[in-house]
Parts: C-alpha cells; sequence; structure tokens
C-alpha cells in the first residue's frame, strides 16, 4: 500500500503560520532585491571585478525568480535550494573579516537568511502519513 503526503493545518497553525512565513519569505524576498542592486551597482562602477559581480547578479536574480515562484508556493524544493542563497554571503563574509564593515555584514546577511529560513520551516514541513 502507499503512503500519501497530506498537509494538515488547523485553524490556529494557519494563523501562525502565515505570520512566520510571511516574514521569513519577505526577509528573503527584500534581500534578493538589495542583492540584485547592490550588484548591478557594482558591475557598472567596480570594473576590475566586473565577472564576479555579474555572477553574483545572476544568482541574486535566480533567487529572486525561486522566491516568487516556487517558495512563495510552498514548494519543497525551494526552501532546500534557497540554502544555497545565503552560502555566497557566508563565504564572501569569512574571506573578508579584516574589513571592519564588509565581512560582518555579509557573515549577517547570510544568518538572516538562515533565520528566515527557520521561519518558513513549519509551512513547508507539515507533512503527516495518511494510508
Amino acid at each position: 500500500m502507499r503512503k500519501q503526503f497530506i498537509k494538515t493545518v488547523s485553524a490556529s497553525q494557519t494563523l501562525q503560520k502565515s505570520q512566520s512565513f510571511n516574514v521569513g519569505w519577505s526577509l528573503l524576498l527584500l534581500l534578493s532585491v538589495a542583492s540584485i542592486a547592490n550588484s548591478t551597482y557594482l558591475a557598472f562602477f567596480d570594473s576590475k571585478w566586473i565577472d564576479g559581480h555579474i555572477a553574483w547578479l545572476s544568482a541574486s536574480i535566480y533567487a529572486f525568480v525561486v522566491f516568487m515562484t516556487g517558495y512563495r508556493r510552498q514548494e519543497g524544493w525551494a526552501w532546500y535550494t534557497t540554502w544555497a542563497f545565503g552560502i555566497p554571503f557566508l563565504i564572501y563574509g569569512a574571506n573578508h573579516l579584516d574589513e571592519p564593515m564588509l565581512g560582518p555584514f555579509y557573515i549577517g546577511t547570510s544568518l538572516i537568511v538562515a533565520l528566515a529560513q527557520v521561519l518558513t520551516w513549519s509551512a513547508f514541513h507539515s507533512l503527516k502519513y495518511q494510508e
């Protein structure tokens, strides 16, 4: 016999999940838009590392598309792939810890991504088995 997954949510859970999901999703969307704006600005005005800015810009656009489509529809693949959005921020911040503002800023951004993921966890993982 095959087991099926069904999302089960009580009325009280819906309100709580909805609020935490909206906060987490909004944080992620805001970070992706800010990253797009930052990368676009730097691609035009910092020509010594243009390929890096374009790569960062493309990753930010990809994240924005994921947040506006699968993540908003609470599709599981979007939640798991979103962890990859915070990794470049963490790596870049760790490599620039000697710069007083840059390193902590990017590490903080990766922590905000992790916090947003934790806030939305229940919306993606409230499945129960039904036979």
